[in-house]
């Protein structure tokens, strides 16, 4: 984690941030002791409250970045198109979850999808791994988009890989969808059992 003050970590130096990670800590202290507290309580709004944000967003600090990203509505209510694809892309980016964004389902949109399939292509181009997770914002637009033989790619990797590719598909019943479904069979009738989803995929993701 880069220290306080250190070259490249202007977001680190911002007063606002700090203190908005403060109240995130002390935030989730209270909350293990009251379930009834939530999160927006960390982000008041206030004339403020945009440029720390924004300053969190541009942080490659997860701790930062996660205290707008994860368990907070306020990104879901008010981020327009550009900043909410802008924030998942940076989690991505980061190797920070998805699954802890609130809204992360209902605010996909084919342009989100559009901006991780060119990011996953870049990744494969360059012979890094893509993170399964990425397929979980581009289910729904599979069909729009074609991007079928994406899927297919990322059914030939990890378990994991396999897992969330097969998520995705099964977003889209499509005659295209359910072909690559039949492909990978033990893992069409693993999601077929609802024993594995979105949630609790990361804990495929070591095998």
């Amino acid at each position: 984690m880069a220290r306080r003050g250190s070259p490249g970590s202007d977001v680190s130096r911002s007063a606002p941030v700090r203190g908005a990670v403060r109240r995130s800590r002390a935030h989730r202290r209270r909350a293990r002791a009251d379930r009834s507290l939530s999160w927006p309580l960390v982000l008041p709004r206030t004339a403020a409250l945009s440029a720390q944000v924004g300053a969190g967003l541009r942080s490659n600090m997860r701790a930062v970045f996660e205290v707008i990203a994860h368990g907070n509505p306020y990104p879901r209510d008010h981020f327009d198109l550009h900043r909410w694809n802008h924030m998942v892309l940076k989690a991505l980016f980061i190797g920070s979850r998805l699954t802890p964004i609130v809204g992360i389902d209902q605010r996909h949109n084919p342009e989100l999808a559009r901006i991780l399939l060119e990011y996953a292509d870049e990744r494969w181009a360059a012979g890094r791994a893509v993170t399964p997770e990425l397929w979980r914002c581009v289910g729904p637009c599979v069909d729009a988009l074609g991007a079928y033989a994406a899927l297919q790619r990322a059914l030939a990797g990890s378990p994991a890989e396999r897992l969330a590719a097969g998520l995705a598909l099964s977003q889209t019943d499509t005659p295209s969808a359910r072909h690559l479904l039949t492909s990978v069979p033990e893992t069409a009738a693993l999601i077929g059992t609802g024993r594995i989803g979105w949630n609790n995929l990361h804990h495929y993701e070591a095998i």
